[in-house]
């Protein structure tokens, strides 16, 4: 299902262990299991736990690294007639409904990357885990002394 998600639990239950099952990878269940329980938890309360987005966040930047290193094997093997595996253990429609739904909670509290940019300039706090879904460093170097952020970095 593209929805999946958002759909009732008996539903995603149902989508993903018939998934699992016909593909062989049963191993997954318990992954999709709790991906959507953070993305569900953080939308009901209002707030994302920093630990859960960093789960999702390095469950994304692995299908996005695993997709670039297959189109590069491919178009590679291609020419040589190989056939390159294509198994993943998370769907690629969920990984991408996954980051979906966590840049909609990021939007939906207001957050954009004039925050960051102010976070940077020393005006605000920004809460920590918007900070670690866009990959954004301490605002200070390993010296102590705050880094200073080039225009046109981060704008909302």
């Amino acid at each position: 299902g593209k929805g999946m998600i958002g759909t009732t639990l008996e539903t995603f239950c149902t989508e993903i262990l018939y998934e699992c099952l016909t593909q062989e990878k049963p191993e997954a269940v318990p992954l999709y299991l709790a991906l959507r329980s953070y993305v569900t938890s953080f939308e009901r309360n209002g707030a994302a736990n920093v630990r859960d987005i960093w789960d999702i966040r390095l469950v994304k930047s692995y299908y996005d690294c695993l997709e670039q290193r297959q189109d590069l094997l491919s178009s590679s093997q291609r020419t040589k007639g190989e056939v390159v595996p294509r198994r993943r253990m998370l769907s690629q429609d969920f990984v991408a409904l996954l980051s979906e739904h966590v840049d909609r909670f990021f939007r939906k509290k207001g957050f954009t990357g004039n925050n960051i940019r102010s976070y940077f300039d020393g005006g605000e706090d920004c809460d920590a885990s918007f900070l670690v879904w866009n990959d954004v460093p301490s605002p200070y170097s390993r010296s102590g002394v705050r880094i200073k952020v080039p225009e046109g970095v981060w704008k909302g």
